[in-house]
């Protein structure tokens, strides 16, 4: 009886020892994991520019969708890159952006026109 406690007296003292993990876990998810929701592409016609707000109103699909325009953001014309200030209502665009909670975010924004 006593040998038998001397045993598991042992297996429980060493237990934290044998469950511990050398490797550290993880102390954040992947990017797509933590956006919930894969990148998306939308062709259509700026309606509205508010610069102040960082924000790009788009009507396309029969649907109008509002994107915000981070400092992340890559805006062209052909070769040449532009700013928020720069875009117009009526030209076309093709914006490839993330769906989140706080909104749809342009990565990119190429005017067609």
């Amino acid at each position: 009886m006593k040998a038998l406690f001397l045993v598991a007296a042992a297996v429980l003292a060493a237990a934290p020892v044998c469950f511990a993990s050398n490797t550290a876990p993880a102390k954040t998810a992947a990017r797509s994991e933590i956006r919930g929701w894969p990148p998306e592409d939308l062709s259509g016609r700026i309606d509205q520019v508010d610069v102040s707000q960082h924000l790009l109103i788009v009507s396309g699909d029969g649907t109008t969708f509002d994107f915000v325009v981070t400092p992340r953001t890559k805006i062209r014309q052909g070769s040449a890159h532009l700013s928020l200030g720069d875009l117009s209502a009526h030209k076309n665009v093709k914006i490839h952006f993330l769906p989140e909670r706080r909104g749809d975010v342009a990565e990119s924004i190429e005017v067609l026109n």
